[in-house]
């Protein structure tokens, strides 16, 4: 297929498409989560899962996509050299260009940063839908870098890493505000912890523990 015509929103399967928009805002979360934990050896899986979608994608531009996406999660606190690179030197620019023209040049976020270059990247990536009362504008589907952009400003306030060292995909959605760990099996050790920490210091007021205590005073009378 030529790059125009995958680029046409109008050639592709409107009941494939719409499927997958009207399942994205419930499955946003899942949708990060497979892109910000992508191994080296798992672009077969993504694309499986999400075709006809991804193909088009080669394995270079959907781990630079990772990596950006897991700067944008940590807030730069994890940040590949590339995309520190590319980071710095938008930052630089925008320096330079505020010094001669500040009252029209503002900061810029780290996470603005790798969202516009996500929309620039695919082209804007928006879709119209207008059916009778229905009027959306939503991200194309088959524009990766506008699904990352538009699912993480949707979930950008939920973007966790599991406190886990052993676990297996760090990065994920919270339900909650307060969680720590991405699953039980993952809080299960930090848990046990609490406990047996607790347990040494309070072990005399456990309700078992008084208990004991009595029964052994009553045997020695």
């Amino acid at each position: 297929m030529k790059a125009d015509a995958q680029h046409n929103f109008s050639k592709r399967s409107s009941r494939l498409t719409r499927e997958f928009l009207r399942r994205l805002s419930r499955h946003a979360p899942l949708l990060l989560r497979e892109v910000a934990n992508l191994r080296n050896d798992g672009v077969d899986r993504l694309r499986q899962r999400y075709a006809p979608f991804f193909d088009r994608y080669e394995e270079p531009e959907l781990f630079r996509l990772r990596d950006e996406l897991r700067a944008l999660w940590t807030g730069g606190r994890e940040m590949a050299m590339p995309v520190r690179v590319d980071w710095q030197s938008a930052r630089m620019r925008l320096w330079a260009n505020k010094k001669r023209a500040p009252q029209e040049f503002g900061s810029i976020t780290l996470q603005e940063f790798i969202c516009s270059r996500w929309l620039y990247r695919a082209r804007g990536g928006l879709a119209v839908f207008w059916e009778g009362r229905r009027r959306e504008i939503l991200p194309d589907p088959y524009e990766l870098p506008a699904l990352l952009a538009y699912t993480s400003l949707l979930c950008g306030d939920r973007l966790r890493v599991c406190r886990s060292r052993d676990c297996p995909a760090r990065y994920f959605v919270a339900r909650r505000r307060d969680q720590r760990y991405c699953s039980a099996e993952c809080a299960a050790p930090a848990k046990r912890a609490a406990k047996l920490r607790s347990w040494h210091e309070h072990k005399g007021e456990w309700p078992s523990q008084r208990r004991r205590a009595k029964s052994s005073r009553r045997k020695n009378r």
